[in-house]
Parts: C-alpha cells; sequence; structure tokens
C-alpha cells in the first residue's frame, strides 16, 4: 500500500495511536478519492505531483489506515496485516485488498461513513514489563572503543570529516583495534584508496574474526572476485558462507551468492538466494528486481513482469527505471495485462547509455564531467546546476559508500540530459542512473582462466 503515513503521540510512558488529523471533511473539494484509486496510486500519478491531488492523497491514506486499524470488523488491525502479508508473498495489491476486506465501492461507504464521525477510537500499548538494569552483562570500554564507536557513528550517518579523526585517534590509542581498522577501510574506500582500504580490511580482519563487514569488503576487494575459475568461484563461495556464519542476516551477501550461482549456471539456486536477500531488507528496490531478472533468464517471463511492476509502482527515480527497463525486456506476450509501467521524461530531455570510461569529481563549486562509452564512442557529459543521481542496490557497497566519484569505471549508465550550450561536449546532465547488469553464464572450461584466488 503506497505510502500511508500515521502518527503517534507519548505520554505517562504509554504510545497512544490516534485519530487522524484530517479527515476528508478538511480535504480540497469534501469528497473521497475512491479506495480502488487510492491504493492503486503510484509515482507517476498526478497525486504525487499536483499539489492539491498530494495533500488529498496523503490525508485519505491516513485516514484509510486509521479505519483498517480501528474501523468496525477490521478485527483491531488483524484483517490489515493479512492485506500486507498477501503484500508480501506476491499477491497483485487489488487482488490482495479484495480478498481481504471485500468489494470496492461497499469500501467507498464505510470509509466514508467512518470519516463522518465526531470521534475516533484510540489504542494504547501498555508499558513494556520492568526491566532491571542489573541483568544486563556490562562492561567499561577503553578510550579507543569510544573513539572508534563514536568515528563510527559519524561513518554510518555519512558524516565524514568529523569521522576520520576519531577514527585516527583509535588507531593511535590502540593500533591492534579491529573496528578502528575496518572504519579507516572504509574511509580510505570512500576516497577511492582501494590500496589502502584493503590492506585496512585485511588488518581488520586479522585481528578481529568477528567482524563480518571487514571480511566481506576484503572479499570483494580482492583481485580475483569476478573470476572464472573453478577454484576462485569455490573460494569465494566459502568466505560469502563465512561471512553470513559472523551475519546471517546480512542481505548483500545472499546477493553475491546469487550472482555467483549465477555464473555458474545455477539459475535455481541464483533465484532462491536472490530471494532470501529480499526477505531480508524488503526496502531495496533493486533486490526485487534482481529476482525478476533472474526469473526473466529462466524463461519465466510473466512472472519476471509481476516484479517489475512491484517495483515501478512502489519506488521512483532509478529504481522505477531499472523495473521499467525489465519490464520492457520481457517478451509482450508474456506481460500480463493492466497498467503499463514508464518512463516520463520531460520533452527536452534524451537519453544516452553505455558503460562509464571517467568521472571528474572537482571541488564541490565545479561542475562533475561524465564519460561514457557508447558502442566506440565516448560521450562527455557535464553537469550545470542540480541533476538528480542513482544506483542498482545489488552494487556491494550499498548506498552507505556509493559515491559518483569513485567505483563506476565498467559499470553501465543510463544518462538523461539536454542539449548542451556549446558543441565541446554532448549534453547537460539532469539524472545518472548506474546499472548493474547480471553475471554472464559461465564458460566452458576450456575457455577458463588459471585461479587467482586460489594462488
Amino acid at each position: 500500500m503506497a505510502n500511508f503515513y500515521g502518527y503517534t503521540r507519548f505520554q505517562e510512558h504509554k504510545i497512544y495511536v490516534g485519530a487522524p488529523p484530517a479527515t476528508y471533511r478538511s480535504m480540497p473539494g469534501g469528497s473521497l478519492i475512491p479506495v480502488e484509486t487510492l491504493i492503486g496510486v503510484d509515482y507517476s500519478s498526478p497525486y504525487y505531483h499536483n499539489e492539491d491531488k498530494v495533500y488529498q492523497f496523503y490525508a485519505e491514506s491516513w485516514a484509510l489506515v486509521h479505519f483498517l486499524m480501528f474501523g468496525p470488523g477490521m478485527d483491531h488491525g488483524k484483517r490489515l496485516n493479512q492485506f500486507s502479508s498477501l503484500l508480501q508473498q506476491g499477491m497483485e495489491q487489488k487482488k490482495a485488498f479484495q480478498q481481504v476486506f471485500g468489494d470496492f465501492k461497499a469500501m467507498d461507504r464505510a470509509l466514508d461513513l467512518y470519516l463522518s464521525k465526531f470521534t475516533f477510537q484510540t489504542g494504547v500499548l501498555p508499558d513494556p514489563p520492568l526491566i532491571d538494569e542489573k541483568n544486563f552483562d556490562t562492561r567499561t570500554m577503553s578510550l579507543a572503543e569510544t573513539e572508534a564507536e563514536l568515528g563510527g557513528f559519524h561513518l554510518w550517518t555519512h558524516d565524514l570529516t568529523n569521522a576520520r579523526p576519531l577514527v585516527e585517534a583509535a588507531l593511535k590509542d590502540d593500533p591492534k583495534l579491529g573496528l578502528a581498522h575496518e572504519e579507516m577501510g572504509f574511509l580510505n574506500f570512500s576516497e577511492g584508496k582501494d590500496a589502502e582500504a584493503l590492506n585496512q580490511f585485511s588488518q581488520a580482519s586479522s585481528l578481529d574474526a568477528t567482524l563480518a563487514l571487514s571480511l566481506f569488503a576484503k572479499t570483494m576487494m580482492s583481485p580475483g572476485v569476478n573470476s572464472d575459475a573453478a577454484a576462485d568461484q569455490e573460494a569465494l563461495h566459502d568466505t560469502l558462507s563465512k561471512v553470513l556464519a559472523l551475519n546471517p542476516q546480512f542481505g548483500p551477501a545472499y546477493v553475491q551468492l546469487a550472482r555467483l550461482s549465477l555464473r555458474k549456471n545455477d539459475l535455481k539456486k541464483a533465484f532462491a538466494l536472490s530471494r532470501r536477500a529480499e526477505q531480508l531488507e524488503p526496502t531495496r528496490a533493486g533486490y526485487h528486481v534482481q529476482s525478476g531478472q533472474i526469473l526473466l533468464r529462466m524463461g519465466k517471463g510473466a512472472e519476471a513482469a509481476a516484479f517489475a511492476r512491484f517495483v515501478a509502482q512502489r519506488w521512483p527515480g532509478a529504481d522505477h527505471d531499472e523495473a521499467v527497463e525489465l519490464w520492457n525486456a520481457i517478451p509482450a506476450d508474456q506481460r500480463p495485462a493492466g497498467d503499463i509501467p514508464v518512463v516520463t521524461l520531460a520533452k527536452d530531455v534524451r537519453t544516452a547509455e553505455g558503460k562509464v570510461k571517467s568521472v571528474n569529481c572537482p571541488a564541490p563549486d565545479k561542475g562533475m564531467v561524465f564519460t561514457i562509452d557508447q558502442s566506440g564512442q565516448s560521450l562527455t557529459f557535464h553537469s550545470k546546476g542540480g541533476y538528480a543521481a542513482g544506483f542498482s542496490d545489488t552494487l556491494w557497497y550499498g548506498e552507505d559508500h556509493f559515491s559518483l566519484c569513485h567505483h563506476l569505471e565498467g559499470l553501465r549508465a543510463v544518462i538523461r540530459f539536454r542539449d548542451p550550450s556549446d558543441a565541446t561536449y554532448a549534453g547537460d546532465l539532469t539524472e545518472v542512473e548506474i546499472r548493474e547488469d547480471l553475471p554472464e553464464l559461465r564458460k566452458a572450461e576450456a575457455d577458463l582462466k588459471p585461479s587467482t584466488l586460489s594462488q
């Protein structure tokens, strides 16, 4: 269900789930959006772009959720949970809604009647059982550990400027602290200092065998990670399995295992691993798209289309466009009927596509220069003012360490641009979308390169 908002207030250590602050009586025009329309709104809809419609959409969305939680016959939200469960299982949204709540017209009448009331029911969540602090194990942290933890806070909130001095201080106070080496590895990685980063991740793993992130980063930065040699692939599988032994909830490791299975031509296993990553991190649009891409490679176009539509209806920007790209790759006779997801661009915006050759990131007040290779031809684009950017969630370093300035060479880029102000370059950037395509199928044994990881 698209972007429903709720609100809570805290009083006397209890949480009150209150009535909606705005109902249809304060909505523009005083009339409700039909429920069938409301739950089908996606990011291409006027309800996301027209100012009056946006307010009406959010107000009624809030009101509908309140009704589905507290309305007559809703079993205090149990039916809403059933609806959510069906969506997680992949059922189409309108079909799931009708299965749980019944006819849309009847729901329109019930919601209108509910919102005509002058008072609304509230739910109260009681205090949890008393927690005794004496039951917790505690210890005093060293100065270096404290500095590393503070540095990590700044690192993971993308405040690299304040992270670095704290991490440097931690390493000075305790050169054998694995966590500090891990954080320094990511700081170096963010600056494109890959050799230094790999060295730090290696030290972190040696000093503290429990650091799953260090082991993962060290593995993904190793030169043989993309090797076709069977021994290298087996070593990669074993190491990723160790990462998951340390952190069974780590979705990116399942993504990489799925991609490894694809390289071994084991599509069934690749799909199962990709689905596991989806379950662990359902908010990663790219994980859903990857599962759809695997299904398409398996020849299951109709199932792949369901994944493409699921993402296109729920995510904006590069995630939406990547899903539309999957949809368009599916044979037309295998696409189900219904709304067709499309990419909507301004009339003066065009698209170019190719492998990233180079990215020039000068000072913050200077424009970025982005060069791609399109079928052997170099195309250069400049940033003039603001532009949007997005990327596939399957990139191993993900949003926590993504940068438009580093680690993009060789990846496929989809460029949205306007005509340039002069003929010395191809266009002015409006958007950069970085794609990570599925790996190729395994080559014949005679064509495999010698092992690199196993040497």
